[in-house]
């Protein structure tokens, strides 16, 4: 069985590279990332010998889903 609950995934977008060395100053107040949540609160569980398809537009997140199911990717929020 596998149990998704509310598992979401953020990246830190940057202007320039140098931007995250930049932030690490501890004295820094402003962040310079913009956060783009690519899965927000993705809950599903799918039974033993049941299928599941995945179908959507480009962008909505699909793949980063199959890659935080698999162990690809760690998931920011949530449990698998």
């Amino acid at each position: 069985m596998l149990l998704v609950q509310n598992v979401s995934k953020v990246y830190r977008l940057y202007d320039k590279p140098f931007d995250r060395i930049r932030e690490l100053n501890p004295f820094r107040k402003t962040p310079l990332h913009t956060d783009f949540w690519a899965l927000r609160d993705i809950s599903f569980s799918v039974e033993r010998g049941e299928i599941v398809s995945l179908v959507g537009p480009n962008g909505c997140g699909k793949s980063t889903l199959l890659q935080v199911v698999s162990g690809i990717l760690p998931p920011t929020t949530g449990r698998l």
